[in-house]
């Protein structure tokens, strides 16, 4: 049975950085990702996307990024591994 993929998203002071996904299978394409920042207050008027969700209206600030892949880094974080240590107590 195939292991399921895993997925870190890396911050700094709330800031997305990177996202780094670790055992996703070659014959599947990598996932498009989008952050959402509903944080809008200091924004350009050009940098806000507005949108609804049902029949609400909502704005935010939106952009995607791309994965990067574990496997294909010299020295790159492992999702897998902290997510190890999560789950034996010794995370943060």
């Amino acid at each position: 049975m195939p292991q399921a993929s895993s997925i870190a998203v890396v911050l700094q002071r709330g800031v997305v950085e990177t996202i780094i996904v670790e055992g996703w299978p070659n014959s599947i394409p990598l996932p498009r990702i989008v952050v959402v920042d509903y944080s809008v207050e200091l924004a350009d008027d050009d940098e806000v996307t507005e949108f609804t969700i049902g029949s609400d209206n909502h704005a935010a600030v939106c952009h995607e990024i791309a994965p990067t892949v574990h496997e294909l880094q010299d020295v790159a974080l492992s999702p897998k591994q902290l997510l190890t240590l999560v789950h034996e107590g010794n995370g943060a």
